[in-house]
């Protein structure tokens, strides 16, 4: 049965042309300039063990906000899932962070246990230059 080894966010992962897992931006956290903001895109990469070749698999893929709200993308083409061998590369487009603190990430693939990864969103305000007298 396929299951989740490792599971990370970065801003961009695609695949080369000579098929190597590339991806940019890897991030822990997430410093935005304020707060509500929609990200344009954010994607979700996580590498599969123990999945047979051509085995389908169900995917299931949620989204916590810190108060434990479920969110998700407010249109269809805001999500897109693309397995790829022994990968999973999760596209979200538009994603609406409306407030400080831990954004959960939750896959499930067939029925291995639920993976998640958090990632804190903060938000960086400009600060003003210092009066000096």
């Amino acid at each position: 049965m396929a299951r989740v080894e490792w599971m990370l966010d970065c801003e961009l992962a695609y695949f080369d042309r000579t098929a190597r897992l590339c991806m940019v931006g890897v991030t822990t956290q997430l410093l935005l300039p304020s707060l509500p903001l929609s990200m344009r895109q954010l994607m979700i990469v996580a590498r599969l063990a123990d999945r047979a070749p051509g085995q389908s698999l169900d995917i299931g893929f949620a989204i916590a906000t810190p108060d434990d709200q479920w969110i998700g993308p407010s249109k269809d083409d805001d999500l897109h899932i693309e397995i790829a061998s022994e990968y999973i590369l999760i596209t979200v487009r538009d994603l609406p962070f409306k407030q400080e603190g831990m954004y959960r990430f939750g896959l499930r693939v067939d029925q291995s246990p639920f993976v998640a990864i958090d990632l804190p969103v903060l938000s960086v305000s400009t600060s003003s230059p210092m009066e000096c007298h």
